[in-house]
């Protein structure tokens, strides 16, 4: 579709359902919902389940990371030609703030070391320039396996602080390994995160090797949560799916802000994109 029609539809949506795609609405009617719900189910059975729902999630983060890209392309591209090269993007990082402790001088260099890797691997074609579809990469680094695993090495590796490649829930949930920091021990973690980092440890042998750790920083594991929360929620006879009656039905109960919210941000995903 061209590029004015494209816009043409996108704005002929957004007034069908009554949806100002610039300033989203505080709650989606029935009409909304159940439309939202038709994009969700996607082998239009009537019903959601816990994998459409991440893949919904999955597909509606990766529109609002490209659209980022654009705005910090548009931002950042101080020469105009097209791209950002390092000098543009350290510019406005601001990678090296004064610093007047240790604390804070390890945190620049953490800083450093990860603009570095993810330049690096956001570089695709290795000409020292970024473009759009890079720029995604280097701001939103889950979206590049490489790079988020490259970053969790490096984090885990400045928080291993007995060096023996595995985090502990204390390294895990500390303070980043700085020597002047006083971390927590293991004893001191609380059950909430303790929970979370057994989870983590699918091998149970109560530290969290690098790929385990990636699961968190990729944000894969938090996502698998959220979901599974939002289907608790919205799921009300309690079969495993979501259908549309229970989608919309969700939506007016009260203390569901959270429901909300990723309904509201999916919809306003879908209007900008035209799937409506």
């Amino acid at each position: 579709m061209k590029p004015i029609l494209c816009a043409l539809a996108l704005l002929l949506t957004a007034q069908a359902f009554n949806i100002d795609v610039d300033d989203p609405p505080d709650r989606l009617n029935t009409e909304q919902l159940q439309r939202l719900h038709g994009l969700m189910d996607r082998d239009s059975d009537g019903k959601v389940t816990l994998g459409e729902l991440k893949g919904h999630k999955k597909d509606s983060e990766a529109f609002w990371a490209k659209r980022d890209a654009s705005s910090v392309l548009d931002d950042l591209d101080i020469d105009g030609d097209g791209y950002v090269n390092e000098d543009e993007l350290l510019s406005v990082n601001l990678l090296d703030p004064p610093c007047d402790d240790a604390k804070c001088h390890r945190q620049r260099e953490n800083n450093r070391r990860e603009h570095d890797l993810s330049f690096k691997h956001a570089d695709e074609d290795g000409n020292q320039l970024l473009d759009e579809a890079e720029l995604r990469y280097y701001y939103h680094t889950s979206h590049h396996e490489v790079i988020r695993l490259e970053l969790t090495k490096a984090h885990a590796e400045s928080r291993d602080k007995n060096k023996d490649g595995e985090l502990s829930p204390a390294e895990f949930w500390g303070n980043a390994g700085y020597e002047d920091d006083d971390d927590p021990t293991d004893d001191e973690i609380d059950d909430v995160l303790m929970k979370d980092f057994k989870a983590l440890d699918e091998d149970g042998n109560g530290k969290l090797s690098v790929q385990e750790a990636n699961e968190w920083y990729n944000g894969r594991f938090m996502a698998h949560q959220d979901m599974t929360d939002l289907l608790a929620t919205t799921d009300v006879d309690e079969d495993g799916v979501i259908t549309q009656e229970e989608m919309t039905g969700s939506m007016f109960d009260e203390g569901r802000n959270n429901l909300a919210f990723n309904f509201i941000d999916w919809w306003t995903a879908a209007a900008q994109k035209g799937e409506l």
